[in-house]
């Protein structure tokens, strides 16, 4: 068995360290550490961070579509060319294709990261599952906005 760490002597884990009984590693009792124990404001502050973080992803994502006056002449691109910034393939087959699309993919690589056999096999795939993974932060802005009249879900 390899030498402990200075943490590894510091801390009680379950376990001793082997690839038999590997360590069980959680945090101790009463860890300032463990966001179990965060006061209430700091837990609902850090909820609101990162509920906001997906609001600005999904705006964001949108905002691209109402800047189309803009853009074109400026950039000096044709309606077709802008639309590729949308989304080439929701312009041409709508929405649910890429939902679709892209759940099985994140399903299929979380699937398969779960079977893998190295860690560079596993990271990879857990990559490509954070990446079809974002469909919905990215989607989810366009696809709520087509239910909705342009004077429900847009500012003068």
């Amino acid at each position: 068995m390899s030498q402990q760490s200075d943490v590894e002597k510091s801390h009680v884990y379950d376990g001793h360290g082997t690839e038999e009984d590997p360590f069980i590693v959680e945090f101790q009792r009463d860890d300032p550490g463990n966001p179990i124990n965060w006061s209430q404001f700091r837990k609902w502050s850090i909820t609101a961070i990162v509920t906001m973080s997906v609001f600005i992803v999904t705006l964001t994502s949108s905002a691209y579509s109402s800047s189309a006056q803009e853009l074109m002449p400026e950039l000096n691109i044709s309606r077709v060319v802008f639309i590729l910034g949308v989304s080439l393939f929701s312009e041409l087959y709508g929405r649910q294709i890429q939902w679709i699309v892209s759940h099985v993919a994140l399903v299929a690589f979380i699937g398969g990261s779960a079977g893998s056999k190295n860690i560079e096999t596993l990271l990879v795939l857990r990559l490509l599952g954070g990446i079809f993974g974002a469909s919905p932060l990215v989607n989810s802005g366009g696809a709520i906005a087509d239910l909705f009249p342009l004077h429900n879900v847009a500012l003068p």
